[in-house]
């Protein structure tokens, strides 16, 4: 890993101590997008990319990427 990387993963591990979030939060999130867009796509095996980044005051910057490859079809009540 270079070392702009390394800085970054020990930014966030700080932040998330700092803010109390637990260990693996962030893949339990992107389960549950995962699960919710898969409702309604056919999500390719490429799947969800969550990025989830913290800046120098703190705030969170969430990225969400999903490729799909066709539209499910939708059953309406």
């Amino acid at each position: 890993m270079n070392k702009n990387g390394d800085v970054k993963r020990l930014k966030r591990l700080l932040y998330n101590d700092y803010f109390h979030i637990p260990n693996g939060a962030f893949e339990v999130l992107k389960r549950d997008i995962t699960s919710v867009l898969s409702a309604y796509f056919d999500l390719s095996e490429d799947g969800v990319i969550l990025t989830v980044d913290v800046d120098d005051d703190g705030d969170f910057h969430i990225v969400l990427s999903a490729r799909a490859t066709a539209v499910k079809e939708l059953k309406i009540l």
